[in-house]
C-alpha cells in the first residue's frame, strides 16, 4: 500500500513542519534545558562529574585538532603507552562534531555538547513527524507522534 501522493512544497505544508521543528526545539529546551540557566557555556547536561559526557566532549575536541594537525582521526595515537587507540568503536560521534565545529570554535566544547544534548529529542521528534506525516497526511496526529516518540522514556 503506497500513500496517498500529496504535495510536499505546497505552503501550508511548510508552515506545518517548520512549526512542528520549532515546536520541538522549545519543548526540548523546556525539559532539558532549564538547569543550564546561567551557564550555558559552564554547566554541562548530566550532574555526575565522572559521567557519560566525558567520552563525547572529549570527541568535540579531538576531531578538529586531528584534522588540523593532520593526524588519522579516528586513531588516537597515544593510549596509556600504547601504539595507539582505534575510536572507531567510541561514542564521539565524528560526524556531529565536525558538524559543531563553529559552535565549539567559538563557545566552547560544554556549549557545543549542552546544544547537541538539547537537539538530539527535538531532532529526533521531528523525523518521527516527519515520517508520520509522509505515511499519514495528518498534521496533529503527526505531531503528536512526534512528541510521543522524541520525548519518550526510551530516547530522551
Amino acid at each position: 500500500m503506497t500513500p496517498p501522493a500529496r504535495s510536499a512544497t505546497s505552503p501550508l505544508r511548510r508552515a506545518q513542519t517548520a512549526v512542528a521543528l520549532v515546536l520541538y526545539t522549545i519543548v526540548s529546551a523546556a525539559f532539558f534545558g532549564i538547569p543550564l540557566w546561567g551557564g550555558f557555556s559552564r554547566l554541562r547536561l548530566g550532574f555526575e562529574a565522572a559521567g557519560d559526557a566525558q567520552i563525547p566532549m572529549w570527541g568535540l575536541a579531538w576531531y578538529p585538532y586531528a584534522l588540523a594537525h593532520r593526524l588519522d582521526p579516528l586513531v588516537y595515537p597515544r593510549h596509556l603507552g600504547t601504539a595507539g587507540c582505534t575510536l572507531v568503536w567510541s561514542t564521539t560521534f565524528p560526524g556531529a562534531t565536525l558538524a559543531m565545529w563553529p559552535v565549539t570554535h567559538a563557545a566552547g566544547i560544554v556549549a557545543s555538547y549542552n546544544l547537541l544534548c538539547l537537539m538530539t529529542p527535538a531532532l529526533s521528534a521531528f523525523t518521527a513527524f516527519a515520517l508520520c506525516r509522509y505515511l499519514t497526511g495528518d498534521f496533529r496526529a503527526s505531531l503528536a507522534c512526534g512528541l510521543v516518540f522524541g520525548f519518550s522514556t526510551y530516547i530522551s
